[in-house]
């Protein structure tokens, strides 16, 4: 089995923005759903190496690792970079409820280095209870 499907989306990342509106209407900015593409794009390519190992089912659960590198300090939620992982619905995962952990992670800016990186990697074993969590 794979042990690890690495996305890497090179360039600054961009964080997700809440949808605007124009009364009842609803829509995703531009630079969101470019920036979206890209990101399966990237997964795309990521997976090329995989042919028909990498698991993808109802049944798999997933541990999904995000680093952002951003391109300068100037400070954006970090959360909402977890967003992306929606756009790998029916790429990487079936559905985005069969991730079992999600950790991100801000690296320090860097002018040269920026972009994005998405581990995702199959969970093993049952989730663990909320006492096991706590350390209870």
């Amino acid at each position: 089995m794979t042990e690890r499907l690495r996305i890497v989306v090179p360039g600054p990342p961009v964080a997700w923005a809440r949808a605007g509106g124009h009364g009842s209407r609803r829509f995703t900015p531009a630079r969101v759903r470019t920036y979206q593409s890209w990101v399966r794009e990237c997964a795309i390519i990521a997976l090329d190496g995989y042919a028909d190992e990498w698991p993808i089912g109802k049944d798999v659960r997933y541990d999904v690792r995000i680093i952002v590198c951003r391109d300068s300090a100037r400070r954006t939620d970090l959360d909402n970079h977890g967003k992306h992982v929606d756009c790998l619905q029916g790429l990487v995962f079936a559905d985005d409820s069969q991730l079992a952990t999600m950790r991100i992670t801000r690296a320090a800016p860097s002018k040269t280095d920026c972009c994005m990186v998405i581990d995702v990697l199959p969970w093993t074993g049952p989730l663990p209870s909320i006492a096991e969590l706590l350390g209870k």
